[in-house]
This record gives C-alpha cells, sequence and structure tokens, in this order.
C-alpha cells in the first residue's frame, strides 16, 4: 500500500501494476440512513456495475461505475456473508 504525501497528492493507492487501485472519497453513495458494514465482497458485472455483499441491514447492494446507487437484492438476512462472484455470463454465486 502507498500513502501518498496529502500535502501535494491526497491521492490513496493500494496494491501494485495490472492491481493497483485508487479511493475514491464519497464513493459510493447510499440511501439516507444506509451503511455497508463489514463488506465481505465487491464483484463488477460485464456492464460495470459495482456489487458490494456486506453484513449490514441492507446485505447486497449494486452501484455503477460512479458509485451512484442502483439497487440492492433481498433484505434477507444473511448469517455471515464471505463473498460474491459474477461469472462472465453475469450470473452470480
Amino acid at each position: 500500500m502507498s500513502i501518498a504525501d496529502k500535502s501535494q497528492n491526497p491521492r490513496v493507492k493500494v496494491g501494485a501494476g495490472r492491481f493497483c487501485f485508487e479511493v475514491v472519497e464519497g464513493w459510493p453513495e447510499l440511501p439516507a440512513g444506509w451503511d455497508l458494514v463489514e463488506v465481505a465482497g465487491v464483484a463488477t458485472d460485464s456492464r460495470d456495475r459495482v456489487y458490494v455483499f456486506n453484513r449490514g441491514e441492507h446485505p447486497l447492494i449494486v452501484f455503477d461505475a460512479q458509485g451512484q446507487f442502483l439497487a440492492t437484492w433481498s433484505d434477507a438476512k444473511f448469517r455471515r456473508p464471505h463473498g460474491i462472484y459474477i461469472g462472465r455470463d453475469d450470473a452470480s454465486t
């Protein structure tokens, strides 16, 4: 992980090479009163939608690439989710 000198460059990056990611402040935009709790997995599909599986009240939340809320899948309770995978055909498991 590298943390840039905030006086010159406020970006936080994690990883290296092809797998280098940058923190985007304010991403995502959640509906009022919603929180992400203990995020257990993140996946993307072929349309760049981002699926966040977490242990909060709304376990699976879908965002577009810019972090805009799109949907939630079932507010059913999961015991302790551990991850999500989106296949080539956009099917999730």
